[in-house]
């Protein structure tokens, strides 16, 4: 795929929620509150085209990789998407919107940075802890989807769970994580997973 020109990337910067530091070309992060970190960035499309999405990072869920392996993802570096929230998911206005194409003027990409900005820092900004996130899972869950849903991302069931452990609600996390395990092939007391029950305690202090 094209690399996008200098002059869109610098509009693109425009679009970034207040607090949120460029990581790479395209992604931005803040610093985390309850061990919640969020994440702003264009994804790349096919067709030379990219989307706005945004969402959180949490310190305690480890991130499972496409070999398999899971790993810790606490930096702002290695932030990874625990839960995703893309306008492209459900039938709204904000998909348009959030859509843009390589071959797109300087003058259209200008257009839309405004309403993404708005659209992601709604969302960023209803999350500073646990609880809260926890609510906005439930939340994104229960809505319409034109694409995919929340059962379509690998780490819904993971991230969800383990705030749920850190909530106080350990036999519904439990629950979940198990199903998880067993959807994707991993040993529910394996030694990561086993340390980020305990973190995710710790950080609400349950």
């Amino acid at each position: 795929m094209s690399r996008l020109s200098d002059d869109v990337l610098r509009v693109l910067e425009q679009a970034a929620p207040a607090g949120l530091k460029r990581v790479a070309e395209r992604r931005w992060v803040g610093d985390p509150s309850d061990g919640i970190r969020p994440l702003f960035e264009f994804q790349a499309l096919k067709g030379n085209q990219y989307s706005a999405r945004w969402g959180f990072s949490v310190d305690f869920v480890p991130r499972l990789h496409n070999n398999g392996r899971l790993a810790w993802k606490r930096t702002a570096g290695t932030a990874f998407f625990d839960l995703t929230i893309d306008p492209l998911d459900a039938a709204t206005s904000k998909a348009a919107l959030c859509l843009l194409s390589r071959d797109d003027s300087l003058r259209r990409v200008e257009a839309r940075m405004g309403g993404v900005r708005r659209a992601a820092s709604a969302d960023l900004s209803s999350v500073v802890a646990v609880e809260d996130l926890l609510a906005l899972f439930r939340r994104r869950a229960a809505l319409a989807n034109h694409r995919f849903s929340l059962a379509n991302y690998v780490q819904t069931d993971l991230a969800w769970g383990l705030l749920l452990w850190a909530t106080g609600h350990g036999a519904e996390g439990s629950e979940r994580l198990s199903r998880w395990c067993v959807q994707f092939g991993i040993d529910p007391e394996a030694p990561i997973l086993r340390q980020a029950r305990e973190d995710a305690q710790r950080t609400t202090g349950q």
